[in-house]
């Protein structure tokens, strides 16, 4: 890993794993006209930023900057317009680089705003509250798991908050490193999960949405769960089976997009992780056509952070411990004793809530007629509870026509980990199906025999919901799902 520094006091020692093996720290910008010059010429490696440099004289910028006289609101609206000038210029050429995201003012704006935040934070020494590690990760997974030591980041910019408009981080972490002070914060990070850490072990009050850390005695109708923070650097479970590529850090845009499919799909009544908080960080990766793309740590609130291929990694009686846990969160939602809800009545649950989900998002009846293609439905993207998980890199489309040929395109065809049914399939209900069978298999062995399902009647309970789903009927709708 490649990674420049622009101090002379210290060497930029950060833990992201570049794809294309470079990261860059946007707040070490020293006070000599030397370290200036070293990083101006860094950021001006990237073609983009070179670009709008002669509309926005950076120097200038920085300089400014550090002397406290930098106008940020006034600097950004200046780049908003030097970018509109750009893509009017460029934009044949921008739109082929920037493929993925359609509104290339927006990336392009991103791209200068995470620099001018950098800068103009550099010398900000508020700390973010230190992190706990989750006790219940490291209780399940047991040598599967371990601690990872945080550093806060004191030049991290909120971009996103649950909480509203606030100037401080309460998630802006990243792994520590060698050069780094003795941390006093710790996540939990665990097998499969490549640049994800699971902190402050939380009793989360289903009616309400409060969230006080967990105690020894566990509150009634509460569903106890942990934080997420994601960004902060690889794991020594990154470039696992499900993302070979990940290196620990998430874009601005990844976090951007799932924040929003997040929000979309939870109104459409499709469960998805809660965002709490999308912080800007003030470190970049490089990409060949894009540039310096800018990082972030992205805070997120399940109400079960297991996943279905974590079953296949537990034990049958840590399956049996995970079963009773699921079995009385889902009664917490339906507002009903734990006893009242049986481990063939959970399977069920789930069946029919995949079903729901599936036909919600191939209608997109309660997305204004847009459906949503997830893209990556492997077994690591969906929770023990049926939510989804990492939307990123999903997308709405216009209509069916547009649906059948995102799947067409999507890895679900190309990628021979995918069983042919699946590759030939034309549409996402079937993978969502196809992890509806998986979960109800891997919990079967954990079942008296007597609660076990036969594939058929699942199929038939999968496919009423599927339909269901398609008219608009929520999969957030507890009570219903259980037949309750």
């Amino acid at each position: 890993m490649d990674s420049y520094a622009v101090s002379s006091e210290l060497p930029c020692v950060l833990p992201y794993r570049g794809e294309f093996g470079e990261t860059a720290d946007f707040a070490r910008v020293g006070e000599n006209a030397g370290d200036r010059e070293s990083f101006l010429a860094m950021l001006l490696r990237d073609p983009h930023l070179a670009e709008l440099d002669h509309d926005l004289n950076f120097a200038e910028m920085i300089l400014a900057a550090q002397g406290g006289m930098l106008d940020i609101s006034s600097f950004l609206d200046r780049a908003r317009l030097a970018v509109d000038a750009y893509v009017r210029r460029a934009g044949n050429h921008l739109t082929t680089v920037f493929a993925r995201d359609p509104n290339v003012g927006l990336c392009l704006e991103q791209k200068v705003a995470a620099f001018a935040y950098s800068v103009n934070s550099a010398s900000n020494e508020t700390a973010p509250p230190p992190l706990k590690a989750s006790q219940r990760v490291k209780h399940i997974f047991g040598r599967g798991a371990y601690y990872a030591p945080l550093t806060a980041v004191r030049a991290a910019t909120v971009l996103d908050s649950e909480r509203g408009d606030t100037v401080s981080s309460q998630y802006a972490f990243r792994l520590s490193t060698p050069a780094d002070a003795a941390s006093e914060a710790m996540g939990t990070a665990r097998s499969e999960v490549g640049r994800s850490v699971y902190v402050d072990d939380i009793d989360l009050d289903p009616r309400s949405g409060t969230l006080p850390l967990a105690d020894h005695e566990h509150r009634s109708g509460c569903i106890k769960t942990q934080i997420i923070v994601k960004g902060v650097g690889p794991t020594r479970y990154a470039n696992n089976r499900f993302s070979p590529k990940a290196n620990g850090g998430l874009t601005w845009l990844q976090g951007q997009r799932d924040w929003a499919h997040s929000e979309a799909l939870a109104r459409g009544g499709v469960p998805v992780y809660r965002p709490l908080e999308l912080a800007l960080l003030p470190y970049c990766d490089w990409h060949p056509s894009m540039g310096w793309r800018p990082l972030v740590s992205y805070a997120r609130l399940p109400l079960e952070n297991l996943r279905i291929s974590d079953l296949e990694l537990l034990s049958w009686s840590k399956r049996r411990t995970v079963i009773v846990s699921l079995r009385a969160k889902v009664a917490a939602l339906a507002d009903v004793p734990a006893r009242r809800i049986s481990a063939a009545q959970f399977v069920r649950f789930f069946v029919a809530r995949l079903g729901r989900i599936a036909g919600l998002c191939q209608a997109g009846r309660t997305f204004d007629g847009r459906p949503f293609f997830h893209a990556f439905l492997h077994r690591q993207n969906v929770s023990l509870l049926g939510e989804l998980v990492d939307l990123g890199e999903g997308r709405f489309v216009n209509d069916a026509h547009e649906l059948g040929e995102a799947y067409a395109r999507s890895n679900y065809v190309v990628d021979r980990a995918w069983s042919s049914a699946i590759r030939g399939a034309g549409r996402e209900a079937v993978p969502f199906q196809h992890l509806a069978h998986l979960f109800a298999a891997l919990v079967a062995p954990v079942l008296a025999p007597g609660e076990r399902q036969p594939a058929t009647e699942l199929d038939r309970l999968f496919w009423h919901a599927h339909t269901e789903g398609a008219t608009g009927l929520p999969a957030t709708d507890v009570d219903t799902l259980l037949g309750i």
